[in-house]
């Protein structure tokens, strides 16, 4: 990570301002800033991307966004700066300013420069960058006076490609910004033009003194610090005297495990590894001679309790393979070491020597087959057909043909891989034999029919826009197409070609502080091992798993603090008996983004523990948001499932749930998921998707207790907007007990259970929301009590209905108002049922501190009619009110 965030991410709070002068200033800390705990990350910079905040005065903030220019001359450029300076409407980070006349480069029309986290810059390998910013002809080693126009802030592994070089900077650049830290002393090099001005700036108890041996007025800054516990905020104001304005970088750290920059990780361990400074000559016992490969580490003489550190912000492009078993009391530990973002292992191999194919496409022979690719950090979607939803099967000729009035004839789509909604849980995928007209055969059998949709992928004549790869088996060529006057040239570009980037298969190993980048199977896979344990990691595009615990030989796991996205398979998947997954953060489980050549089955699963011997996993206050198909998912005894929030599982399937489990008839005799406890988790937007499966019905659930699930409890849940609030589907012996169920289209359901169930003081809410009512037995409206008929009727007491818009809310062989819904099913007899004047809102906290509503705002009441003006919310606690 670079210096320069070290250096802001320290100085937040009060306001100082200097000048460029010989003179020393000490200033007064003064007092604190608030501060969120998320904010800025710089991985992904597109046109109109915002980055932080402009300040062309002191009482105007801007947001800084990503632009380019049209103009082919630096005096029509300079006015268009000017104008974006003063514009009501934010348009510019970039923008460094020379005079109309100033020798230099033309700036290329329509260009900004930006480059971030990993890459070659000016020559240099490096593993992080907070930003990388111009708009002159490029940015290398041997042109580094081409950053025109241009403000550059360097990350401290680049500090000795300038400390110790004579470049002559060009006069017409901006400047050019170097910055080092401890953590107290602070100094940092700016350079304009020719002239060079270092400043230091110094902390003595609370007092700062900051010094330069320059001459110039050209430049002046001032900067900010705070130590806000509820999170880091700082500021860094360069004020470029020869245009005249302000350019203020206001920058926040993130709150998530993902966010690990700038950390001093220190340098307690045994063994050290760099890929950047270290050399496998090298003895590899301390920072200053360390290893330069994992492969060398892992051949030193390893015993229990050794820990093994990557330094932090190297890359490392191979698969690290625990190699010692550690004990109970002495584990072995690969960690970090230094200062800096993270260390990454990756699967990924960065391509570099393409050739340009057409119309904006570049290819690139590869050796090795790829399964996805990743430009810049971010993953790119394969080339698709159509490129958003489905196409329909108009007609299926057999198990392995059919035809589809929506494709061009023109196409001859043999060679492409079809994925196949054939099921409403699951979706297939199968080559293309052959195509004539409108029909399709592929390579797999199939139940098909005109309920199905397809998507077609990777084929060349499918890219048709910019930011799609595909690769050709018969020639060896991955495919990219790039933005119009793009070169892959000018971005990193890495295929994922390992099967997995981080292997445990030893007894008592930890993995800490390590992030991964691309996998083909599993970012990170615990092949064996006991008590394996993996923490504060950040694991994006692992392929088939973000993490795999194969279980085999290897109990009591423990999954904390841990960041999975972008994998097409499962975020977590644990064989381990008795594991314990925790303050985990998975997100964009299964997405269409993430498909790829292997992508089959019912895909896109947040968490799941699966083993039959378990006695005790738990999976408790995790994050689980935009999956595709389950959030959590549990298949073993005794599992304690709480304090998790889950928000839009079932986005691309349905027929699940947020939390769901089954047992089915194969294992009637089996425990299955027996003694589990499911409690207060936040289920939110659990809808189901109907997009490529032709339904008028959707079947998810918030909880979801398929085939003969039976004893398992679910209490003190808060569920809102699912399709299903509770579902039992012929479960038995469950008991559903104080939760809260918000607009559904059926708050409780019950289908063909044999044993009763208990339903006690759970509430359900409905909203006015008929548009909504898609499942099979409420076509009208929303539903607080559905029993299908032929079910054991189950023991409901004491629960509290509200439904405000209808009276017939329950559902037992028809529809029933509460009277006869009492009568007839010989239930609820300690119950109510209320119709309250006023708009219900679902109010909840899914974090782990307190929080604070102020309703002063509005006119506020409870369900028992008494006013609320203001509210404080346990974690994970939640209510509904009635706005008047």
């Amino acid at each position: 990570m670079s210096g320069l965030r070290n250096f802001l991410t320290r100085m937040n709070g009060a306001l100082f301002a200097f000048v460029l002068t010989n003179v020393v200033l000490g200033f007064l800390l003064a007092g604190s800033v608030s501060a969120a705990s998320r904010g800025l990350l710089t991985r992904e910079f597109t046109e109109g991307t915002v980055l932080g905040l402009l300040e062309a005065d002191t009482a105007t903030s801007r947001e800084i966004k990503v632009v380019t220019s049209s103009f082919s001359n630096l005096a029509d450029q300079n006015a268009f700066i000017q104008s974006s300076l003063s514009a009501v409407k934010s348009t510019l980070v970039f923008g460094g300013y020379c005079k109309p006349g100033d020798s230099t480069p033309s700036p290329v029309a329509g260009k900004a420069y930006l480059a971030t986290e990993s890459g070659i810059i000016f020559g240099t390998d490096v593993s992080a960058m907070q930003f990388l910013v111009g708009n002159g002809q490029r940015f290398d080693a041997l042109t580094v006076s081409a950053v025109a126009d241009g403000v550059v802030l360097l990350p401290a592994e680049l500090s000795s490609s300038f400390t110790a070089s004579s470049i002559d900077f060009d006069s017409n650049s901006v400047g050019l910004a170097q910055t080092t830290d401890s953590r107290t002393d602070y100094s940092f090099s700016i350079i304009p033009g020719q002239t060079r001005d270092s400043l230091s700036v110094s902390q003595i108890g609370t007092n700062y003194a900051i010094q330069s041996d320059g001459t110039t007025t050209m430049l002046s800054a001032s900067y900010s610090k705070t130590n806000d516990t509820a999170g880091e905020v700082s500021e860094l104001t360069v004020l470029n005297q020869r245009a005249g304005n302000n350019l203020k970088v206001i920058n926040q750290p993130a709150g998530s495990a993902s966010a690990a920059e700038g950390v001093d990780y220190g340098t307690d361990a045994d063994y050290f590894v760099s890929s950047s400074e270290g050399d496998d000559a090298n003895n590899g016992l301390t920072p200053e001679t360390p290893k330069k490969t994992l492969a060398a580490v892992s051949r030193l003489i390893m015993i229990p309790g050794v820990k093994v550190a990557l330094k932090a912000g190297d890359i490392f492009r191979e698969t690290l393979r625990t190699a010692k078993s550690g004990t109970n009391t002495k584990r072995v530990v690969y960690g970090a070491y230094g200062v800096g973002r993270r260390p990454i292992v990756t699967g990924t191999e960065v391509l570099s020597g393409w050739s340009y194919y057409k119309s904006n496409i570049y290819r690139i022979k590869v050796a090795n087959v790829p399964n996805q690719l990743i430009v810049d950090g971010v993953l790119v979607s394969v080339s698709r057909l159509p490129k958003e939803g489905y196409f329909p099967i108009s007609s299926a000729l057999d198990v392995s043909q059919f035809t589809s009035n929506s494709l061009d004839q023109t196409i001859d789509y043999s060679g492409a891989i079809a994925f196949i909604r054939n099921k409403t849980y699951s979706i297939a995928n199968s080559k293309v034999l052959s195509s004539s007209g409108q029909t399709i055969k592929i390579d797999e059998n199939l139940t098909l029919s005109d309920r199905c949709g397809f998507v077609l992928m990777n084929k060349v004549d499918f890219i048709t826009q910019a930011n799609e790869w595909c690769y050709d088996a018969s020639g060896g060529y991955v495919y990219l197409s790039m933005d119009s006057g793009e070169k892959p040239s000018t971005h990193v570009i890495e295929v994922v070609t390992r099967e997995s980037a981080l292997v445990i298969r030893h007894d008592y190993n930890t993995v800490e502080d390590i992030d991964v980048l691309g996998a083909k199977y599993a970012g990170l896979y615990i092949y064996k091992g006991v008590g394996s344990i993996v923490r504060r990691c950040d694991i994006k595009y692992g392929g088939r798993y973000g993490i795999k615990d194969r279980g085999q030989d290897s109990p009591n796991s423990l999954i904390e603090e841990v960041s999975v996205s972008g994998s097409w398979g499962v975020g977590i998947v644990s064989s381990s008996t008795d594991c314990n997954v925790r303050f985990c953060d998975v997100t964009k489980i299964g997405l269409p983004s993430s498909w790829s050549a292997d992508t089959e089955g019912s895909f896109g699963n947040g968490i799941v523990t699966m083993n039959s011997a378990s006695t005790g996993s738990t999976i408790e206050f995790n994050k689980v948001e935009d999956v595709g198909y389950l959030g959590i998912s549990f298949y073993c005894t005794n599992t304690t499932i709480r304090n998790n929030y889950i928000n839009n599982a079932m986005c691309i399937l349905d027929d699940g749930g947020g939390i769901y489990t089954y047992q089915g008839e194969a294992k009637a005799n089996e425990k299955g998921s027996s003694g589990s406890v499911i409690s207060g988790n936040i289920i939110v937007n659990i809808r189901g998707s109907t997009d490529g499966w032709r339904s008028d019905n959707q079947a998810s659930a918030a909880i979801y207790m398929d085939d003969l699930t039976n004893n398992v409890t679910i209490e003190n849940n808060i569920i809102y907007n699912a399709t299903m609030g509770i579902y039992l589907h012929i479960a038995d012996n469950i008991a559903v007990n104080n939760n809260l169920v918000v607009n559904c289209v059926a708050g409780l359901i019950l289908y063909h259970q044999k044993s009763p169930s208990t339903f006690y003081k759970n509430m359900v809410v409905t909203y006015d929301k008929s548009d909504q009512a898609l499942l099979w037995l409420t076509k009208t409206h929303q539903y607080l009590f559905t029993c299908v008929a032929g079910t054991e009727t189950p023991n409901i007491s004491s629960s509290i209905y509200i439904d405000s818009y209808h009276l017939n809310g329950l559902y037992y062989k028809g529809s029933k108002d509460f009277i006869t819904w009492k009568s007839t099913t010989n239930q609820d007899q300690n119950s109510v049922f209320l119709q309250i004047e006023g708009e219900p809102q679902l109010f909840y906290n899914e974090t782990q501190e307190m929080i604070s509503i102020d309703l002063s705002s509005g006119s506020w009441m409870d369900y028992k009619g008494v006013n609320i003006t203001s509210m404080n919310l346990n974690p994970f606690a939640g209510t509904v009110l009635f706005k008047k």
